[in-house]
């Protein structure tokens, strides 16, 4: 089960060794996200065959991992079984087994296991019998699975957020090359100017254009900070340049340029 870092590598290899141990006809894994909504994220049967458009039965997984109890049940033909489980058995299902899959939370308690923390539930079913004296056998692979399961989601979120910050640490180089160069000698004017955002990108920007003689320069601060600010920045930035040569006023510019960032929609920025 450690063999894999990658989350779906990793849950189809908890769902084969559990349906080739247990000798359950489908396996799912159901994790439950932020708000504790509880989403199927793999479905498999017997040979390692993905089921797209597989449906288990609801209220038996949301059970269980409300209350951290597992959930076997033997035949749903039962009269007690069949009255709340219908749509279960219209799809020939009659044998659940269905347990939780906890992680330990150091420094935590979590309501009913202190100290453990619940991320899904497994989820077995089949239209035969023959497969239950392996609970002891399930409980050992959630146990595993559960923690498993938890370092490739981690590992997974790792990944994400060290991509991110690349593509900021990218961002911002580009931002500061968009910048003229900090300081500008003239015989009429010596400029020295930086600019430092408090993330990697931010919504401050200066430029300068010597013009026959003259100079032109801007100041300019879009409201807010990190990557929306920037974005705001790069488009005024642009529409600035657009003008760079020409010989209106700044009054004029100014003009244009609202005109430009109103045609866009943005507002109170």
């Amino acid at each position: 089960l450690g063999s894999g870092q990658v989350l779906d590598e990793v849950l189809a290899i908890v769902l084969d060794s559990t349906l080739e141990l247990t000798g359950a006809e489908r396996g799912f894994i159901l994790l439950a996200e932020s708000g504790g909504q509880l989403v199927q994220r793999l479905a498999r049967a017997r040979g390692g065959i993905t089921l797209t458009s597989a449906q288990t039965s609801k209220r038996i997984p949301d059970e269980v991992f409300s209350t951290g109890v597992d959930r076997f049940v033997n035949d749903l033909l039962d009269d007690a079984n069949a009255q709340v489980h219908g749509v279960t058995l219209q799809l020939g299902i009659r044998h659940v087994m269905c347990t939780p899959l906890k992680v330990a939370q150091y420094g935590s308690e979590s309501s009913g296991d202190a100290g453990e923390r619940r991320i899904g539930v497994l989820y077995l079913d089949s239209r035969e019998k023959g497969y239950m004296q392996a609970a002891g056998v399930l409980h050992a692979l959630a146990a595993e699975a559960a923690v498993v399961i938890e370092n490739a989601r981690l590992y997974q979120e790792a990944v994400h957020a060290e991509r991110a910050a690349q593509e900021l640490r990218i961002a911002s180089e580009i931002q500061r090359a968009l910048l003229p160069p900090n300081t500008f000698s003239s015989p009429v004017v010596d400029l020295a100017a930086s600019t430092t955002p408090c993330r990697e990108v931010g919504g401050d920007l200066f430029d300068y254009v010597p013009r026959d003689g003259n100079l032109s320069f801007t100041v300019a601060d879009v409201s807010g900070k990190g990557t929306s600010a920037a974005l705001l920045t790069a488009v005024v930035q642009g529409l600035l340049a657009g003008e760079a040569e020409s010989l209106d006023s700044p009054s004029q510019v100014c003009n244009k340029l609202n005109r430009s960032l109103c045609r866009r929609a943005i507002a109170s920025k």
